[in-house]
């Protein structure tokens, strides 16, 4: 990207791409929210993590630096509201002795990702073969996503969707492993 955009003596450039990527984090946080309890938890993921997957590919293709300042904000905005998301969900969804593993692993994920690009950077050098795995990764997430996860149950129940909050519950019951108890498990903490 440096060669590609003649950026190696720009360093304002090079801030700058940082600092429209926070942003567009920043933004992302509130906007998520918004859309995730309008809309529910699990269309606003769905929504964010396909944004995240557009970004990484239309940065590849895109020939302008000022385009990319574009792009990073919504990228930001679509890595921040899908962290938060996928954080509410977890402590709207798990039983209370699994919440603070799993809420520890989402929130530390963004310093995985680092690791993962930094390391992914010592070996190829192409900066868009990257953002292709990036991609990629995303479309997986999607998938993945659609087949597996409910949607929230607070979600539901705040919403006064019942019949669909029961069929959320009994299935969290059976995931976490209290469908033998599953009145003692709608009474619980758990919406």
């Amino acid at each position: 990207m440096f060669k590609q955009f003649n950026l190696s003596c720009r360093t304002g450039l090079v801030m700058l791409i940082g600092v429209v990527y926070t942003l567009g984090v920043f933004l992302g946080a509130f906007i998520g929210s918004k859309f995730a309890d309008t809309y529910g938890r699990k269309p606003v993921l769905l929504i964010n993590n396909f944004l995240f997957a557009v970004s990484c590919i239309a940065l590849t293709i895109t020939p302008s630096i000022y385009i990319i300042f574009g792009i990073l904000f919504f990228t930001g905005i679509a890595c921040a509201g899908g962290t938060m998301i996928t954080f509410l969900m977890v402590n709207e969804s798990l039983a209370a002795n699994k919440r603070s593993f799993y809420g520890t692993l989402i929130n530390s994920s963004f310093s995985v990702a680092v690791l993962v690009y930094f390391v992914s950077f010592q070996f190829i050098n192409n900066w868009k073969v990257i953002a292709y795995i990036s991609a990629a990764a995303n479309i997986l997430s999607i998938v993945l996503i659609m087949i597996y996860v409910i949607e929230s149950p607070r979600y539901l129940y705040v919403g006064h969707k019942y019949l669909k909050l029961f069929t959320c519950l009994h299935k969290l019951s059976i995931i976490n492993r209290k469908s033998n108890d599953y009145l003692r498990y709608l009474k619980s903490d758990a919406i």
